[in-house]
């Protein structure tokens, strides 16, 4: 199974379900019908993305642009992950 978390708090969740790629540089991760999020504003990708995959992508979109939503919808762009390296 593939997930990710928020990445301040990677090291102590990765501890728990040792079955789990931990993967550190994604907003968020979808594995068969689980999603999981890296933080705040990355689950309301997430969110969006749901949305995208129940109802398909033009409501999803619908929806960022009804809210006023920038929404980052590649889950593997996550311009906050290089943030949390630095210490």
């Amino acid at each position: 199974m593939e997930a990710t978390t928020t990445q301040k708090n990677l090291d102590w969740v990765s501890q728990f379900g040792h079955n789990i790629q931990w993967q550190t540089s994604a907003r968020w991760v979808r594995y068969g019908n689980i999603f999981t999020a890296s933080g705040s504003s990355a689950s309301l990708d997430m969110s969006l993305a749901i949305i995208g995959h129940q109802h398909g992508d033009s409501i999803a979109r619908r929806i960022a642009a009804d809210t006023e939503y920038l929404w980052l919808n590649d889950p593997n762009d996550d311009p906050f992950a290089p943030l949390h390296l630095v210490k």
